[in-house]
């Protein structure tokens, strides 16, 4: 959790609300940090192993369904056919059984035919020829007997000739039955073990979306502990920010040929850390006729604007407050815009009359709805969906001032909030980026030698200086006194992790903006590499333990550059 602290409005410095540091110091916190940083990242790393896993086995499943229904298929095909070839077999076999009974009933006529032709055969001749009326009827009776005996004994020579094909087709319809059987029970077996095959495969799923529900909520927790050791830091750097204030100009000595000395732009005090969206910079958007929404995707990378279900969330000293009561009354830009003295007459708690002589009145209505948002999907955020831990009302967090003197700019944001992916995000904000936002990893380092941080993708650097109003730091240009390359070696001597013996080169990595990312030393005794915060925490430190109140050379923020006076 970043704290705000940086991006809070004040007219009057001496009214700013400071957070004490915590009993720990800077390294200890850095190293509970780093260990929770990589304890998430080894989390995040295997997640994402788990996750492409059961990436693979949907993949898997869903071509084992696929698989499944192909086979389905082809075993109501097989089915069918096996249909068919049944209906076939009964068929053949009602055929077979009528061309059965036809040769039965041929064979039992043709044994009569023979038995009577046997026994007119043994009759003689000239006997049967005396008991015929005449000869041509005996004749036309004995050929009769002989054509049908010959009659029915080629019809029963067909008959057998037709059954035994019959008999054949039957046994080939046999045969093809018995092979789609084989089929069907070989593709009934195969189904069988692509089912337990799917079966396995969501049970794998199953177990792997289980352990990956583990593994974000563990994730979650470290986030959550990052957060508060995030802000634990931010907290102790805070106490550098009072220690700038307890005296101290920048460098006034005269700079002489030789002299190394650090040239600033702004002062981190008042602008801020630069990270999300620019107070001043919304308010030159809107100026320029950019609306809340266009502010708000311009300074949340790949954002939308959606609605929350969260309806209050709990805020420290106050237990659970309704969320929209919440938001009307915090303090971080003026409550009422601009307007025209017939808008003021028509909504008095809504617009104030525009002076042109100060900013501090009034802003344009789409930069304090832009504000509004920002709170709320912070507060949001915070609180995890209201669920916990409680936002404190100070600098720390948001500043809740009490009252509802935005209550109009909550009414036409009605529970809006910036979501990115379906979620709503840390909108972070700050006061002036000075002309470019920074991505928050540069900004918020993993540790105090400038290791990356948690990358973001909403807060990334945006080039804002097309709109950004130029407040009174926005081009402030202070300076250190110039020391030579042995009084630097001795000032950077004062912290371990700066001392390399005597200093021979001194080089700046910056990020999308010119803030110092990482300082890198080179010296006698080696290289070395700080977080460019950090490094300007040390000299600070030893400019304020060295050096009388009207005489410290502060660098006042982390757009800082070393120069060599030629």
């Amino acid at each position: 959790m970043v704290v705000l602290f940086f991006g809070i409005f004040n007219r009057n410095s001496s009214q700013k609300i400071f957070i004490d540091a915590q009993d720990r110091s800077l390294e200890e916190v850095i190293r509970e940090l780093e260990e929770k940083q990589k304890e998430k990242g080894e989390k995040e790393k295997s997640l994402k192993d788990i996750e492409s896993k059961i990436s693979l086995l949907g993949r898997r499943s869903g071509t084992l369904e696929n698989q499944i229904s192909q086979v389905q298929r082809d075993i109501d095909v097989v089915n069918e056919e096996l249909k068919k070839c049944e209906e076939e077999i009964k068929k053949n076999e009602e055929n077979i059984k009528i061309i059965s009974e036809g040769l039965t009933k041929n064979m039992e006529d043709l044994k009569e035919m023979v038995t009577a032709l046997y026994q007119f055969s043994q009759v003689n001749t000239v006997e049967l020829m005396l008991m015929s009326d005449d000869i041509s009827s005996f004749l036309i009776k004995n050929e009769l007997q002989s054509q049908n005996i010959r009659k029915c004994k080629d019809e029963i020579l067909r008959l057998e000739e037709e059954f035994k094909k019959l008999e054949e087709f039957k046994k080939e319809l046999d045969n093809e039955k018995a092979t789609f059987e084989k089929i069907a029970k070989d593709l009934e077996e195969e189904k069988k073990k692509l089912e337990n095959e799917l079966a396995d495969t969501k049970r794998q799923i199953a177990l792997n979306t289980s352990q990956a529900n583990i593994l974000r909520g563990q994730i979650a927790q470290l986030q959550s502990a990052i957060d508060l050791l995030e802000e634990e830091q931010k907290r102790i750097l805070e106490k550098e920010q009072e220690q700038l204030m307890q005296g101290g100009n920048g460098g006034t000595e005269p700079l002489k040929p030789g002299d190394y000395y650090f040239r600033v732009r702004g002062r981190d005090l008042y602008d801020g850390h630069g990270v999300g969206m620019s107070q001043w910079g919304a308010y030159g958007m809107a100026q320029a006729g950019e609306n809340y929404q266009q502010i708000l995707t311009f300074y949340y990378t790949g954002t939308y604007i959606g609605t929350t279900a969260v309806s209050s969330i709990p805020v420290v000293g106050y237990g659970y407050m309704d969320l929209e009561h919440y938001v009307a009354g915090l303090g971080e830009v003026p409550d009422k815009a601009c307007g025209t003295e017939e808008q003021v007459a028509g909504n008095p708690q809504k617009y104030v009359v525009d002076n042109p002589n100060s900013v501090w009145d009034c802003w344009p209505e789409e930069a304090i709805k832009a504000q509004v948002v920002a709170a709320r999907t912070y507060a949001v955020y915070y609180t995890h969906n209201g669920s916990g831990p409680a936002i404190c009302t100070t600098a720390a967090c948001q500043v809740y001032k009490g009252g509802e003197g935005k209550r109009w700019a909550v009414d036409e944001t009605s529970k809006q909030v910036v979501l990115y992916n379906g979620s709503p995000i840390g909108a972070f904000y700050h006061s002036s980026a000075r002309g470019h936002t920074e991505a928050n990893e540069y900004v918020w380092t993993a540790n105090k030698y400038g290791a990356v941080g948690y990358a973001r993708p909403y807060l990334r650097g945006v080039d804002d200086s097309a709109w950004a109003y130029r407040n009174n730091y926005y081009n402030l240009i202070t300076r250190t006194n110039g020391y030579s390359l042995e009084e630097w070696s001795s000032i950077l001597a004062s912290n371990e992790d700066t001392n390399v013996g005597t200093l021979i080169s001194l080089s700046i990595e910056r990020g999308s903006s010119n803030r110092a990312w990482r300082v890198h030393l080179h010296g006698t005794k080696g290289d070395k590499t700080v977080a460019g915060w950090y490094f300007k925490a040390i000299y600070n430190d030893w400019v304020y333990n060295h050096k009388p109140p009207e005489q410290r050379d502060y660098i006042y923020s982390t757009e800082f550059f070393f120069l060599r006076v030629e």
